[in-house]
């Protein structure tokens, strides 16, 4: 049981910081996307939001299939 606690709280987590990153990555868009480096800024989000997407597909996997 303690050990589907500890994937729930990171799979959570992992939903929180997609979250983040979808938000910065609005913000950065509505603000800052006409700067120097504004379009490197915006695939760096775009590296980071895929990178958590998966996370939380994997996390959700590793979740449900636990007894």
């Amino acid at each position: 049981m303690k050990e589907k606690i500890k994937k729930l709280l990171h799979l959570i987590a992992m939903c929180v910081a997609l979250a983040a990153v979808v938000f910065f990555a609005i913000f950065h868009a509505m603000t800052a996307l006409d700067t120097q480096y504004g379009t490197l800024l915006m695939i760096g989000y775009g590296l980071m939001f895929i990178w958590a997407t998966c996370r939380v597909v994997v996390l959700l996997k590793e979740y449900k299939g636990e007894d």
